[in-house]
């Protein structure tokens, strides 16, 4: 054979070096992709999950103002009306038991 067209076995199975070769960096670029992916993941989860410490601070003076100030409307009162009911109370007393005794 000549020096570059070495053979490896796996298992049973003859690979060039060039297939050898490719099959490292294809393993290399699917693990790389794998980790970024798990990264992500664990954000997404953090994201959805985990703490929230966002707090809206009023009056920034970096924001843009819209000149959308609207009046605010008065909520007319709202009608109440009183309700009342009578109901008779139940009786406090306890049924008693009736035994009987069935003779054969």
């Amino acid at each position: 054979m000549q020096k570059g067209q070495e053979t490896y076995t796996d298992k049973d199975i003859l690979l060039t070096r060039e297939v050898y070769d490719q099959l490292v960096s294809q393993n290399r670029e699917l693990r790389a992709e794998n980790l970024y992916l798990m990264q992500e993941l664990a954000q997404l989860i953090r994201m959805i999950f985990g703490s929230k410490s966002e707090r809206h601070i009023g009056g920034d003076a970096g924001q843009l103002n819209l000149g959308l100030d609207v009046d605010t409307i008065e909520q007319p009162e709202k009608e109440t009306e009183q309700i009342t009911y009578t109901r008779e109370k139940p009786d406090n007393k306890k049924g008693f038991a009736i035994r009987i005794d069935l003779f054969y």
